[in-house]
């Protein structure tokens, strides 16, 4: 409980200085709603906006769930292959450079305007983050536990997944952190840009017929999604990677 009051005093201090703010420079309700219209637009639309949320939840985590399982994919055979990770970083970093509002439209022409496109999105988002993350875990295995392991026999299967595995996955969780977050945005922007479903369509519609308080509430509800998703990801991390603190 009490690790829920840094919490709580933060959001009070961001409500305080938003109101303040908004009441100071007198501004008018369309650019800056107050927070007692935005709690009102949540609960008069909160079925709608639930459904929705849910839509781009699942979008986000389907892409998660494909960004970093390539990722790992990937890292793993850059370890086995110096040919191959020479050839294919720089492929990665060029992906990774690449603004995805810029790719976005390529993505849509490709996947079409639907579910695919968004997961396709929020993959691309995840899949830098944990490569890199793997394949720094992965090599930053201690040279001495497979050195003794490969004197005892083990095999090389048995080396990867009883030293190297558990090696890398407090960078993995790293990693993993830094995508979750960046699988709701790649759903969201493109939600944005084209789309008649999901949480990004709900703000794109409502900010063109001015219904900031909606528009606002949505935005709201995408940032507490990313709150709670990354939240259950360290709780993930410290029931699977429990050793990392001790």
């Amino acid at each position: 409980m009490r690790k829920l009051v840094p919490i709580l005093v933060g959001f009070a201090v961001c409500a305080g200085i938003w109101e303040a703010v908004r009441v100071g420079l007198k501004l008018p309700e369309v650019v800056s709603p107050s927070l007692v219209s935005i709690a009102g637009a949540l609960g008069d639309k909160a079925g709608y906006l639930f459904l929705e949320l849910l839509f781009t939840i699942g979008e986000s985590l389907a892409g998660f769930l494909i960004g970093s399982t390539l990722g790992c994919f990937v890292a793993f055979l850059f370890i086995l292959s110096t040919f191959f990770r020479q050839a294919a970083y720089p492929i990665a970093l060029m992906i990774k450079a690449t603004p995805l509002i810029a790719m976005a439209p390529v993505v849509i022409l490709w996947f079409g305007s639907g579910l695919l496109s968004k997961v396709v999105m929020s993959s691309i988002l995840c899949f830098f983050p944990v490569l890199v993350a793997c394949f720094d875990g992965l090599r930053s295995t201690n040279q001495s536990v497979v050195e003794l392991l490969d004197m005892y026999g083990a095999t090389k299967s048995q080396i990867f997944w009883k030293a190297r595995i558990p090696s890398a996955l407090p960078s993995l969780f790293s990693g993993l952190k830094v995508a979750l977050p960046m699988a709701l945005v790649g759903a969201v922007i493109g939600e944005y840009l084209s789309a008649t479903r999901g949480i990004g369509y709900v703000i794109a519609n409502s900010s063109y017929h001015l219904k900031t308080p909606l528009m606002y509430g949505a935005l709201f509800l995408v940032s507490a999604t990313g709150l709670i998703l990354f939240l259950a990801l360290i709780l993930m991390e410290k029931k699977i990677a429990f050793w990392k603190d001790k």
